[in-house]
């Protein structure tokens, strides 16, 4: 009966806490830097500048695109959380940054919400590779 009741609180705090992260989460996007002043960008001055973004896999960098991980359907029933680093290394662009998952179970081998994600990036482009994905900042490195 103890025990039903602490993993119930357990269950309803970790609840809580991963809904605060979701929803209070504060985003972390680029800034607006002075974009007409390089000439190479065709920038009209007015039209949005992810007009302009291809949206693409070639042209979005290597966290662009996650692919989540196959269980084949099976469920554990034990809270996991991952944190890593990684790197990406490419002609023009090499990227470092950290990796972070969350495995929540609720329902003891039925549900289950697995949250994964990139919080912090830091890479380095070249100019032509910047130019080609059509990127807003005119800095080639900085975090993300």
């Amino acid at each position: 009966m103890i025990q039903t009741n602490i993993k119930r609180i357990l269950y309803r705090n970790s609840l809580i806490i991963l809904l605060l992260i979701l929803f209070f989460n504060n985003a972390i996007s680029q800034n607006d830097p002075s974009i007409e002043d390089d000439p190479n960008r065709n920038w009209d001055g007015i039209t949005h500048w992810s007009r302009y973004i291809i949206m693409s896999p070639k042209y979005m960098g290597p966290n662009a695109l996650p692919v989540p991980e196959i269980r084949n359907g099976l469920l554990n029933d034990e809270i996991e959380f991952e944190i890593s680093t990684e790197y990406h290394f490419m002609k023009g662009d090499n990227t470092y940054n950290l990796f972070s998952k969350l495995y929540f179970p609720f329902a003891k081998n039925k549900i289950a919400v697995e949250l994964y994600g990139v919080p912090v990036e830091y890479y380095q482009m070249d100019s032509s590779l910047r130019y080609e994905r059509k990127t807003f900042f005119l800095e080639g490195e900085g975090f993300a």
